[in-house]
This record gives C-alpha cells, sequence and structure tokens, in this order.
C-alpha cells in the first residue's frame, strides 16, 4: 500500500516539475512565437550628409506571423566611425510614446529611427542588433536578428579654409540642433534600448 502511495506522489511531482521548468515568455506559451520582417529588407541606408551635418535615418519592423511580435530591446552594436567619431546613435522608437519591450499585433508594424552624423567626405557601415521573440531569426543567437546601416557624406564646406572677402566659405561646421555635435559622446553601442533579456 505504502509502496503505490509514493509512486502516485513521485508521479505528481515529475508532471508539476515540468510545468514548473518551462522558461518561455508568457506570450509565447498562450500562443506562440512572434515573426519578424525588417524592411528595407538588405539593411539601411542613410540619406547623403552634406555640409558637416546630420540626417535622420528610418526602417520598419512587421509583425508577419499568427501571433503578436515583441521587440524586447535594440542596441547599435557597430556604431562606424568617421573622422575618429561614431556614426551612428540615438537609436529609437519613431513614435516617442513607445517603450521596450515593445508589442507589436500580427498584420502591424512599428517604425525606429537613428541619427547619422559625419565630419569628413566618406562612408561607414554600422549594425542594429534587435532582440525579439522570434524562435525562427538566429543571428547571432536565437531570437536575434541584425540589421545593417550605411550612411555616406559629401563635405563641401570643409575644403576653402581660404582668409577671402565676403561671403566665402571659412570651413566652419554647420549645427543642425540634432544632437551637441559629437563632442563628449559615448560610444552608443554601449548602450542598448530597452532591456536585453540576457
Amino acid at each position: 500500500m505504502n509502496h503505490i502511495l509514493i509512486t502516485a506522489l513521485l508521479a505528481a511531482c515529475y508532471s508539476g516539475e515540468q510545468n514548473f521548468g518551462d522558461s518561455k515568455p508568457s506570450d509565447s506559451t498562450s500562443g506562440g512565437d512572434g515573426r519578424i520582417e525588417v524592411y528595407p529588407a538588405d539593411g539601411v541606408a542613410c540619406d547623403e550628409i552634406t555640409d558637416d551635418a546630420s540626417v535622420t535615418c528610418g526602417f520598419r519592423v512587421s509583425s508577419v506571423g499568427e501571433y503578436d511580435l515583441r521587440v524586447i530591446s535594440m542596441q547599435i552594436i557597430n556604431a562606424g566611425e568617421n573622422a575618429g567619431q561614431p556614426v551612428f546613435d540615438n537609436l529609437r522608437p519613431a513614435d516617442d510614446s513607445l517603450n521596450f519591450p515593445i508589442s507589436i499585433v500580427s498584420g502591424e508594424s512599428a517604425e525606429f529611427i537613428l541619427r547619422a552624423a559625419m565630419s569628413e567626405t566618406g562612408s561607414a557601415t554600422g549594425s542594429i542588433e534587435l532582440l525579439t521573440n522570434d524562435g525562427s531569426v538566429n543571428d547571432p543567437s536565437p531570437g536575434k536578428i541584425r540589421v545593417p546601416v550605411s550612411a555616406s557624406a559629401n563635405i563641401r564646406n570643409g575644403s576653402d579654409t581660404g582668409a577671402g572677402g565676403e561671403g566665402d566659405d571659412t570651413g566652419a561646421s554647420t549645427d543642425t540642433g540634432e544632437s551637441g555635435g559629437g563632442s563628449g559622446s559615448t560610444d552608443p553601442s554601449d548602450t542598448p534600448v530597452g532591456d536585453t533579456g540576457a
């Protein structure tokens, strides 16, 4: 009799332990994993930068699966370089009311933006990493996807440094007011947006 009672108790504990150890997010267990689609599919190409200024670049994240997509966090993991300074920074949702983690309903999308700033003519590349509840992506690990970013600059105002008369270009930089001009800024790759979930 005692043997039967002990066997029944062990069986109950074993079945309870399986559910207790489930570490999937609650939205995955109640429905399923989301599916992500990023546009542009081949990466973010910023508009050309001119006159030592900056541009705002954007991309769209869409929920294309049966279940809602959760964007848990995103960060710039390669900020590029131009004149010894990082090029890409200020990554954030285009809608200031959104906070991470962001849930995107199936069939809907969300826009994200970042800034690119260069003070010398040239080109730069970088990358953004998103952490999501999409188990089908694995770049470089499950749920993560990397998006390449590129920018180019054709700086016209830095080449004429002559003393010249009125109206001559002295090579002074133009501040667009979008940032502090890059001085004293920290490397944006060290600052993830949202909860990295790691």
